[in-house]
């Protein structure tokens, strides 16, 4: 029995003193914060999408500020923080949108950063005067190291379009539903213009890039045509481009001969881009645009008599085109001329062979006279 009691007093001691000689255990090791949850930076249709976010930091931001937050249109505000090295602009956005799959204009960008899971200070504030009652908001959030990045954008529906596709192959039937009715106009690549009022159905035939505009009706005026309620890309047997034809603001320019050399840059690409001729500059035409420039600085431009006028001077071979505009640059002007249909049925008229500018260049920006002709 005493022995008994030796061996167990001997087990007793040997186990204190492995005890003593054990590490602590070691603290619990802090909890890691889930990394941000993206909407889909692409989607096949043109449509809203959910309407509530799955990141619950979003979610909280979204309930505390009850912003009318719309999945498509965040899908392209986190696309934008995916690509920090890009601009934060409108010209950016809109391109987002269209790849994420949001129809309407795109009308503010707002960015933001606060520390991880955190929502910064200042962006319900700075949301706030921007966002209309009908408007959308798009909101997303990106970690980078221990903070969040974050991004919102303000999008401007006027009337409800039912989802129809960005992507079709030749022949598929795209189907336009609206309320209220929108009148609607379609370019094909070929520079054939149809139209109509919704609802319709087309059939685009053409393999490239074609651009759907819908206009609202005009408040007092039954049937008539009035602003702008959807400017989009529809793709037939195309892919969906991954970046724009060029980033906005672009370079700066220091005098009318680098925006003139610019601005015919910047045509040339977006032309050569859809398989287009680059126009050759033609001097004369150029010496033309002098006057539209100053008629259009003194607002007293006609786009239809300044093309009369390019007749009158011999060019009667084919199309002849006449654009204006100010910007605050000139890649700002280009992009400006690419989103309004009948700029953009000028400037990519396949049958344009010569341009002639006229630039000037002042503490506001740039203005630009551009003459387009077949010879």
């Amino acid at each position: 029995m005493v022995a008994a009691f030796r061996r167990s007093r001997h087990r007793i001691a040997l186990w204190l003193g492995l005890a003593a000689c054990s590490h602590p255990t070691p603290p619990a090791p802090p909890e890691v914060s889930p990394a941000p949850v993206l909407p889909a930076p692409e989607a096949p249709l043109y449509a809203l999408g959910v309407r509530e976010p799955r990141d619950p930091v979003v979610a909280a931001l979204v309930r505390d500020g009850l912003l009318p937050w719309v999945e498509s249109l965040s899908g392209a505000a986190g696309a934008m923080l995916l690509e920090p090295d890009r601009p934060a602009t409108l010209h950016e956005a809109r391109f987002r949108a269209v790849r994420a799959g949001y129809p309407y204009p795109v009308v503010a960008v707002v960015g933001g950063e606060a520390s991880a899971d955190e929502e910064p200070p200042d962006l319900l504030a700075t949301l706030g005067p921007l966002v209309r009652p009908t408007d959308h908001v798009g909101l997303a959030r990106a970690r980078v190291g221990d903070r969040d990045r974050w991004m919102a954008l303000v999008g401007r529906p006027r009337v409800a379009l039912e989802p129809f596709p960005r992507e079709v192959q030749p022949g598929d039937a795209v189907k336009l539903v609206s309320d209220p009715p929108a009148r609607w106009r379609l370019l094909a690549p070929s520079g054939a213009v149809l139209g109509g009022w919704t609802p319709a159905s087309f059939a685009p035939d053409d393999p490239g890039e074609w651009w759907l505009e819908l206009r609202g009706e005009a408040p007092g005026r039954r049937g008539a045509p009035g602003e702008v309620v959807a400017a989009v890309p529809l793709y037939v047997g195309v892919p969906t481009p991954v970046l724009p034809d060029f980033d906005v603001p672009g370079p700066e320019v220091s005098g009318p001969a680098e925006a003139v050399d610019l601005a015919l840059d910047l045509v040339g690409r977006v032309r050569e881009r859809r398989d287009l001729v680059v126009p050759a500059l033609d001097d004369t035409l150029a010496t033309l645009e002098r006057r539209p420039l100053e008629r259009f600085l003194a607002g007293t431009w006609d786009r239809e008599e300044g093309e009369r006028r390019l007749r009158g001077a011999g060019y009667v071979g084919g199309p002849v085109h006449e654009l204006a505009c100010r910007a605050e640059s000139v890649a700002a002007c280009v992009a400006a001329w690419m989103g309004t249909f009948d700029d953009r049925a000028a400037l990519l008229d396949p049958g344009v062979r010569v341009a002639g500018l006229a630039a000037r260049v002042d503490t506001e920006g740039v203005a630009l006279a551009l003459a387009l002709a077949s010879e």
